[in-house]
């Protein structure tokens, strides 16, 4: 596979988050309530709403609200946020050796909350937002769309002038690959609850595709 570009999920693939952790935040405010109203697989409409910016993170917290209704807004925002874990230096120093062989994208589900949340802690660790470390960054909550729909990647493909045979997409939810595949776009399953990480599939010295991991789990459109 001559691949040009790549296009990297980020929570998972490039920055750690708990799934579990929101489980039981949201459990400590409500155990009785709605503790997993948000997991990695499934999610209530109301979160695939504000992933793709159909409601403010106003009217987000308002009915969060109504799921928790002892929580106070400070409380809930602690609960929604911690998920998100702290990104790791040597990922991003990664990224910028990948860069010097690939055109790299980040495509995210992700929200206006979660979005200001991870934007102030690359501000304050280091010193620089996520989208200078890559050609264009997509966010769901901006775009009007998220992943498994097609549709969000046919427009990085669009806007970028990509050949889909010739990028190559990592994603650790198997759901998500299936839009990907449907635009054509060969991908690779980053099994994380299976030992795998991001830096398994590239030569960490210089940033070029390890191919010899990638024959065994290439999944091709």
């Amino acid at each position: 596979m001559n691949t040009e570009a790549i296009i990297f999920d980020f929570g998972g693939v490039l920055l750690p988050v708990d799934y579990e952790a929101v489980v039981k935040a949201f459990a400590a405010l409500d155990p009785d309530g709605n503790a997993h109203a948000y997991t990695q697989q499934k999610q209530l409409p109301l979160f695939d709403a504000f992933e793709r910016g159909e409601m403010s993170p106003a009217e987000f917290l308002r009915e969060l609200q109504n799921l928790f209704p002892r929580a106070a807004e400070r409380q809930l925002l602690d609960a929604w946020n911690a998920i998100l874990g702290q990104m790791p230096e040597a990922r991003l120093l990664l990224l910028e050796k990948i860069r010097r062989h690939y055109r790299i994208f980040l495509l995210s589900n992700t929200n206006a909350i979660h979005a200001a949340h991870f934007e102030e802690q690359f501000r304050q660790r280091f010193g620089r937002l996520p989208d200078t470390w890559f050609d264009a960054v997509y966010y769901s909550h901006e775009c009007g769309f998220r992943k498994p729909e097609k549709a969000i990647f046919d427009l990085v493909l669009l806007e970028n002038n990509l050949n889909a045979g010739r990028t190559l997409f990592f994603e650790d939810t198997f759901a998500n690959i299936q839009g990907a595949l449907q635009a054509g776009i060969p991908s690779v399953f980053v099994n994380i609850p299976e030992g795998r990480y991001t830096e398994q599939y590239f030569d960490t010295e210089n940033g070029s595709l390890n191919t010899n991991v990638l024959e065994t789990e290439l999944l091709l459109p």
